[in-house]
């Protein structure tokens, strides 16, 4: 910029501090476009989240470090999640991240999950009470599940799945073996992540619902949205 503007004038040192900045933000802006990709399950985000925050720390850059500080801080608010938890224990690229506590936490929550589902697919609700569940009874329940042996011992010391596993298949294969803990991993797995989903459905509908068809039914608007995502 001019040097004879001060206004306008950025130092060489100011220029070296605004490449500082671009170059930490680089792995942030490689992990934005990661993770808009569609079905991403937890594990598939938190393997994006870690390789942006090991890029980032390796910069080594004052702001970068300051970057993966915030990262660290965050990371600690999502781990205090225990659905986040659940979903990671249950990703075996990941479940070894997790300390005794945070594992602790997953499965008391894979717990209530089998209680709901156990719900749905009875006419009658098992009258378990969830309040009462604690590291010590924790066993007991698990047993109720029918998948205790291998939810506490095959799938534990299982070792660690590599990061290109298909986390799908993996417990597909396991259905046979643990169906009950095969349903409880099919639904947990499978929270969505982020709101690309969500975004790419409100943009699906502005090209279905307009003025000329603004007199459409609700439930045809449901199919027609329905038919436009899955085709894609």
């Amino acid at each position: 910029m001019s040097p004879t503007i001060k206004e306008l004038h950025i130092s060489a040192a100011d220029w070296t501090e605004i490449e500082d900045i671009v170059s930490a933000l680089k792995p942030a802006k490689i992990a934005t476009k990661a993770l808009q990709e569609e079905d991403l399950m937890t594990g598939d985000f938190y393997r994006t989240w870690l390789k942006c925050k090991v890029d980032t720390e390796r910069i080594g850059s004052r702001f970068s470090k300051l970057l993966v500080s915030y990262m660290n801080e965050r990371e600690e608010k999502l781990f205090e999640n225990e659905i986040i938890l659940s979903a990671i224990y249950l990703d075996p690229r990941f479940k070894v991240v997790l300390n005794e506590t945070q594992i602790e936490s997953a499965k008391n929550y894979i717990i209530q999950v089998w209680e709901v589902l156990h719900f749905l697919e009875n006419s009658e609700p098992n009258l378990l009470d969830l309040s009462s569940i604690t590291g010590d009874n924790c066993h007991q329940v698990l047993k109720m599940i029918g998948d205790s042996t291998s939810l506490q011992n095959s799938y534990i010391e299982e070792p660690r799945q590599k990061r290109d596993c298909d986390v799908i298949k993996y417990w597909m294969n396991k259905e046979n073996v643990s169906p009950n803990l095969f349903k409880i991993a099919k639904n947990i797995i499978s929270m969505p992540v982020t709101e690309v989903s969500v975004e790419r459905a409100f943009s699906a509908m502005k090209y279905i619902l307009n003025s000329q068809s603004s007199k459409l039914a609700e439930k045809l608007l449901e199919d027609i949205l329905l038919i436009k995502l899955v085709s894609v």
